[in-house]
């Protein structure tokens, strides 16, 4: 299974190249590599907001924001105390 990476260029959001997706990564890491994979899933997730979306042009920073926003919840909710 491979991700995408996502580039911006002149408001557009364009696909780079073909990547494996942070979330099937092995082991646990901190530091720059976890900032990484966080990124990565981030991306992974603002794209496929964007081909839900139909794929419409200059909205890469609103899906970025919603795919943050999504990740960051959902870290939060796996912190919580059952």
């Amino acid at each position: 299974m491979r991700g995408r990476r996502i580039t911006k260029r002149k408001g557009e959001t364009m696909i780079e190249k073909q990547l494996a997706p942070a979330e099937q990564s092995a082991g646990t890491t901190s530091g720059p590599a976890r900032s990484n994979d966080r990124d990565q899933i981030i991306r992974d997730r603002a794209y496929a907001i964007w081909e839900e979306e139909g794929r419409p042009d200059g909205r890469h920073e609103e899906h970025w924001l919603r795919a943050e926003q999504e990740h960051d919840a959902d870290a939060l909710a796996d912190e919580a105390p059952a």
